[in-house]
């Protein structure tokens, strides 16, 4: 079953890509007399928050050089002047001056009163001349048509506001612009400069969050505008990105238009139909975003916010458009005490930082770095230093090989946790670790070097706080006389001492041996633990006993029964030297420590139940995840087990499609970019639903009744619970990955073929064989209405469904037309049935490993 979700990342990319100019654009009078650009000397809250705005955001001030001083402007039009950069001789400061000016360029007599006319209307406002001055002298002026540069001249003395003017400026860059005719182009100046003027004033209604959405759409060449005689008030194409508004309702000409009508238009009817028109084209209604921002725009705790701050918070809303819980946490993230308590600046630098990779495991850890009491007492620097290294790693999380997350996801826990800070200082080769405090690149990811430190040196660096005891290598005689190994049984003694003689490292070995049996903890352990214990010894090489050192050496105290399982766990195991190491792992994840009572039990349990490495890495990941800390008891024992099971077969088939595939699954849903759910599902005219992909989210759905809770083992016999964890789950995940829609066409029936092709070689380990795929077409045209329709009533989708199962009936290429036709078809035999199956059509591009 197909998900309903599918996130827009062009969408939310070209949201922040607004053409602008740059302050290469400023007249060259102003170059040549500016001898002071900003830079990052300046104070870091200032130099931050321009670097925060993107340079090509419509609502970005301009940044203008001065001569002596340098010009400080806020994002989203908060203005802050550190400065004045009216200095004479940088722009005309004088009508006389302006006429002067004027007559220097290349206008028409008209233009020229026009441009002298906006100057005078500029009066004191400095930001508006200085974005009257680089629009003037820009490139996209230089390029526009005689009809918009007339409009933008005309429309700068009737919307005296920078970010009006910095909009109308830079129309001439913008495709949809460009195709308007002349009288078109002074209507859509004079509606762009009406909706820019609207967000300029900075008032929270229930249209402006829409009005900056429109803007920036439209600014970006996201949405096309244009105009028509025969259409409604305002009329939308979402397949093509247009919104049509009827061209009489808008006078042209360059006069001002004090209508109220052109207002409800511009300000009302506009925004309403425009922000989620993008987002059609990937199957998003934008829904969600819709709803939470009409709530938003009414809330007492988001009009208190900064302006820029607001922008950014509607941003990220946009970005994840139809994903409920995502946005539900948002919501609750920005609500707590410890967003409040943060800056303006770090506030939208925080929400700035989910615009790359939101996802639930994402809000998760940005939520728990503000709470860490190190974030808090740090300073405006350090604090921005430390959210752009947390939220590289975090986001990073999204698209790490599996064993990258587990130490990037373990380094997060760490510092997040509280049991290390940061300190940023100067990054050398000899890094200086003194207890928990870390070193790292003052860079970050502003290089390649930057990057490698935040994904690679800093887990690497925290893992190698938790090094290995090296104890004192003994001789296989000092072993066999110690008091504490004769009191052993004797034939757990000759056990170990076979092992320690067949091994390379016998010292070593011994040595290990030596240490962990002076514990005092293992000296305490009841018979059977210890019996357990022995087993390890006797199996595992000297790295595998020195992780039991670590666990038995650990301040951690573990309960009785929590040191029976993972005892049971490492004893059980085939390979006992890597199962040591991950229980050492799990046992010493942050997630695991602070976990209640019983959930650490249910992991503990499944890591006996399914005694290999390849099952407790993946229980220490679950540990971490967003979603299943979120579940209740009963639901995070049926998690531990799919995982578990999940991670089993696909460990058990090293180097082959299926471990792929098992191990891309399981990151996906650990990462939390694809949360697991359990629900209720009613039986269905007598059939049983194992799962879906839950529509309007990012997230898969299993059936509650399928796999017990408690502690138990998960019920590999039921062939509906094993269904839910082999096939259905990695199924789901498929259809998530390559971003399907449920719509009549040959595309959607290679989705539904290819995922089930996945959750087959998943559950089997091998391709379906014809037959076997051949019948799951046919399930696939009787059960799935868009399926059925595409082959029944569309000839050219009927067309390319019947030649990719021709190669599953070895037949010649028939072409069948009537209903009958199309039956007898579906009813032939298939030839060489138990050959391997065709994979999905590559020319679709298929992610064939999740």
């Amino acid at each position: 079953m197909v998900s309903g979700i599918s996130r827009n990342n062009a969408y939310l990319n070209s949201v922040n890509s607004v053409a602008l100019e740059s302050d290469k654009a400023l007249p060259k009078t102003i170059e040549q007399k500016s001898s002071a650009p900003i830079t990052q000397s300046d104070s870091f809250e200032k130099s931050a928050s321009i670097a925060q705005a993107p340079a090509n955001d419509p609502l970005r001030p301009a940044t203008v050089k001065a001569k002596n001083a340098s010009l400080m402007v806020k994002a989203c039009y908060d203005v802050e002047i550190a400065s004045s950069f009216n200095v004479a001789g940088t722009y005309p400061t004088s009508a006389s001056e302006m006429k002067q000016y004027v007559e220097k360029l290349p206008l028409t007599k008209e233009q020229k009163e026009a441009a002298l006319a906006a100057f005078m209307a500029l009066a004191s406002d400095e930001a508006a001349k200085g974005a009257f001055f680089t629009a003037l002298n820009g490139p996209a002026f230089a390029v526009a048509s005689p009809a918009a540069q007339s409009a933008f001249l005309a429309m700068s003395k009737f919307y005296p506001n920078d970010v009006s003017i910095k909009n109308m400026g830079n129309l001439g860059n913008l495709k949809w612009f460009s195709a308007l005719s002349g009288a078109d182009q002074e209507r859509a100046t004079k509606m762009i400069g009406l909706l820019s003027a609207e967000v300029w004033k900075g008032e929270v209604t229930n249209y402006s969050a829409y009005s900056y959405v429109t803007l920036k759409s439209l600014m970006n060449d996201e949405i096309k505008l244009a105009f028509s005689d025969n259409t409604a008030l305002v009329d939308t194409d979402k397949d093509n990105a247009t919104v049509t508004v009827n061209r009489p309702r808008i006078a042209a000409g360059l006069q001002e238009d004090n209508d109220a009508f052109l207002e409800t238009l511009v300000l009302k009817a506009l925004p309403i139909n425009v922000p989620f028109i993008p987002l059609a084209k990937s199957g998003q209604s934008g829904q969600q975003a819709t709803n939470a921002i009409a709530t938003l725009q009414n809330s007492p705790e988001f009009t208190a916010l900064e302006r820029s701050v607001r922008l950014a918070y509607i941003d990220v809303i946009i970005s994840i458009s139809d994903d409920g819980p995502a946005i539900n946490e948002l919501a609750k993230l920005v609500a707590t005490d410890s967003f409040k308590s943060l800056s303006a600046d770090m506030q939208k630098a925080l929400l700035d930082s989910f615009a790359d990779g939101m996802s639930l495991r994402m809000l998760d850890n940005m939520g728990r770095l503000i709470n860490a009491e190190w974030f808090g007492a740090a300073d405006a620097e350090y604090q921005h230093k430390a959210l752009e290294l947390v939220s590289q790693l975090a986001i990073s999380l999204n698209n790490a090989e599996y064993e990258e997350q587990l130490s990037r996801q373990y380094a997060l826990d760490r510092l997040l946790d509280g049991d290390l800070a940061l300190n940023f200082g100067a990054f050398a080769t000899d890094i200086e670790l003194t207890g928990a405090l870390l070193n790292v690149n003052e860079d970050l990811s502003a290089t390649a070097a930057g990057q490698s430190v935040i994904l690679q040196k800093v887990p690497e660096l925290i893992l190698s706080l938790d090094v290995l005891p090296a104890p004192q290598p003994a001789s296989l005689e000092e072993l066999q006389q110690n008091a504490l190994f004769k009191s052993l049984p004797k034939v757990n003694r000759n056990q170990i001492l076979q092992n320690i003689k067949k091994s390379k490292e016998s010292e070593a070995l011994s040595g290990a041996v030596l240490h962990l049996l002076a514990s005092e903890k293992v000296g305490k352990l009841a018979g059977a633990d210890k019996k357990n214990l022995l087993a390890v010894c006797a199996g595992s090489d000297s790295n595998g006993i020195q992780n039991m050192i670590a666990i038995f050496s650990a301040e951690a105290a573990y309960s009785p029964k929590e040191t029976t399982l993972f005892l049971a766990a490492a004893a059980a195991s085939k390979n006992k030297s890597a199962m040591a190491s991950e229980m050492r792992n799990l046992l010493a994840a942050p997630a695991f420590a602070k976990a209640a009572p019983d959930v650490r039990e249910a992991l503990l349990a499944q890591s006996k139940n399914f005694p290999n490495a390849a099952s407790v890495k993946s229980l220490r990941q679950l540990a971490s995840a967003t979603w299943f800390r979120n579940m209740d008891l009963a639901d995070k024992q049926r998690a531990a087990k799919s995982i578990a099971y999940l991670a089993e077969v696909g460990g058990g088939a090293p180097g082959s499609a299926q471990e792929t595939l098992i191990n891309n699954t399981i990151a996906r849903l650990l990462s939390d970019s694809i949360p697991l759910s359990f629900v209720d599902i009613e039986d269905d005219f007598g059939g049983i639903t194992i799962g879906y992909a839950v529509p309007g989210q990012n997230g898969i759905s299993i059936n509650r009744a399928l796999i017990p809770a408690g502690n138990g083992v998960f019920p590999k016999k039921n062939n509906y619970a094993r269904r839910a964890a082999l096939d259905t789950i990695p199924h789901e995940v498929s259809h998530q990955v390559n971003d399907d829609h449920n719509v009549p066409d040959y595309r959607y029936f290679q989705a539904e073929y290819r995922a089930w092709y996945v959750g087959w070689v998943a559950e089997h380990g091998k391709p379906p064989t014809r037959q076997a795929a051949f019948e799951r077409c046919v399930d696939l045209i009787n059960l799935y209405p868009n399926i059925h329709e595409a082959l029944f009533d569309k000839p050219e989708e009927r067309v390319k469904m019947v030649a990719f199962m021709n190669q599953m009936l070895g037949l010649k290429d028939p072409h069948p037309e009537t209903r009958d036709e199309i039956l007898s078809f579906l009813g032939k035999n298939v030839k060489n049935g138990k050959s391997e199956s065709p994979v999905p059509d590559p020319s679709l591009g298929h992610d064939m490993d999740n």
